[in-house]
């Protein structure tokens, strides 16, 4: 069903049909980009066929009365044996839970958190109503907190009002954690005083969430110093992968944060360190456009055309079909030209039989920034001749074909080696594999 899906912690939202659509939204702001503030989460409503019956636990000030009450036992029953094992079935989850309560399900939140310790991880309760039955839960609070101290649990408070004397049991309670709360126990509180009852469940459940998944938020930059690069990238991955663990999830460090270790090694004149960084973690990110020009630039920029040559070539090397790579060595790099490197490599001929034309043929000239080559291949009938720069290192030549070349030559990186006698070249994907061009005259002539 939803198997393929990443694994997520849930949020079970009680008065589901009043709650869902605000917590998705949320959930999604707090964990898109660029936020990253919560992890991913899964949102389950809860509704209910009797709210006063089903979130309630009995009542003896009620007792009598026509109202239908008491039945929070039996629904918590339901949720934690039927709801979350189905849950854990249909959907990858991390085990990580969290129960949200506004009003009588903040109470019943509250009667999960005493009477079913460790059924979630989280309890966010919003205007609890924890006046119920003369704040009989309230003193079970008390009890339950003297007899188990060893727990794992964290329980957040919002509140519309400080004074409102319907609030008094929740305001015990929070007197009660505030005299000697287990050491395994974290707990806050907030009251929104400007909000209202009706009111405080959106804001409520926006600061519960960044509070429950404060330790999610990581700051890479704490990380940067003056250690190789490769040692602050490993503090890093640290940071995220303990971040995830809190709440069952695996985390990998994301782009923008290894972009961000980028940018402080190039600000700080790091600039090999940030090139070798991109190549060897290229199978984590990729080489994309903004990173690739930028330290081909840097490195142009200071006046090394070679190292940026270098350094294209090798990120050609990691990702063949890598276009910023292909396009900025194209265009931009210039070396100081070598002897003997021009000429005209042919092995053009034409087929007495068939008439076709098969072969190729590169000519190889000086220009004002290193050398350049009018390239034409042909397997029947020859492409249209064109003019790529080549980059020259010793009797090494490096040369790309682009994407939308008619040349006839296959786009790609193409490496050759130049001698008196000719040329021996390679091309992309094994084309070419040591083809021998020799020096001659051109076919056209």
């Amino acid at each position: 069903m939803a198997k393929e899906q990443k694994a997520t912690g849930v949020l079970y939202v009680l008065d589901g049909e009043s709650h869902l659509h605000h917590t998705i939204g949320t959930t999604r702001f707090l964990g898109g980009f660029p936020n990253d503030a919560i992890p991913p989460l899964l949102v389950v409503a809860i509704g209910t066929t009797n709210r006063m019956r089903d979130l309630t636990p009995p009542s003896e000030t009620l007792a009598g009365s026509f109202l239908s009450q008491g039945g929070a036992g039996q629904f918590l029953q339901f949720i934690v044996e039927e709801l979350k094992p189905r849950i854990d079935k249909d959907y990858r989850t991390t085990g990580y839970s969290v129960l949200i309560g506004h009003s009588l399900g903040g109470l019943f939140a509250m009667y999960t958190f005493v009477n079913r310790p460790g059924s979630f991880d989280s309890y966010l309760l919003i205007d609890p109503s924890l006046n119920w039955n003369d704040q009989e839960l309230v003193s079970e609070v008390e009890a339950f907190l003297d007899r188990d101290q060893d727990m794992n649990a964290s329980l957040y408070f919002v509140t519309s009002s400080d004074e409102d004397p319907a609030l008094d049991g929740l305001r015990e309670t929070v007197g009660i954690l505030e005299m000697g709360a287990p050491d395994g126990l974290r707990w806050g509180y907030n009251p929104l005083v400007r909000e209202e009852h009706g009111t405080v469940a959106l804001p409520g459940i926006y600061k519960g969430l960044q509070w429950i998944f404060s330790n999610w938020r990581v700051a890479p930059e704490t990380t940067f110093s003056d250690l190789p690069a490769e040692e602050v990238l490993t503090e890093i991955d640290e940071l995220y992968r303990s971040s995830g663990e809190q709440f069952g999830m695996e985390r990998a460090t994301p782009y923008l944060a290894f972009e961000s270790l980028l940018g402080y090694l190039l600000s700080n004149n790091r600039l090999d360190e940030a090139a070798t960084l991109t190549l060897r973690h290229a199978d984590r990110y990729p080489l994309l456009h903004n990173v690739v020009a930028g330290i081909a630039g840097a490195y142009a920029s200071r006046g090394d055309d070679e190292a940026a040559a270098e350094y294209l070539l090798a990120v050609l090397d990691v990702a063949p079909d890598n276009e910023t790579a292909i396009r900025v060595l194209g265009e931009k790099v210039s070396l100081a030209q070598e002897s003997n490197m021009t000429g005209i490599f042919s092995t053009f001929r034409l087929s007495d039989k068939s008439g076709d034309m098969s072969g190729a043929e590169i000519h190889v000239v000086p220009n004002p920034r290193g050398y350049s080559a009018i390239v034409q291949a042909s397997e029947g009938a020859p492409g249209f001749p064109e003019v790529v720069n080549i980059l020259v290192k010793g009797t090494n030549i490096v040369f790309l074909i682009p994407e939308d070349s008619a040349s006839g030559f296959e786009p790609g990186k193409y490496i050759g080696t130049v001698t008196k006698e000719g040329l021996k070249l390679r091309g992309p994907k094994g084309i070419y594999e040591n083809y021998f061009m020799p020096r001659k005259h051109s076919y056209w002539e």
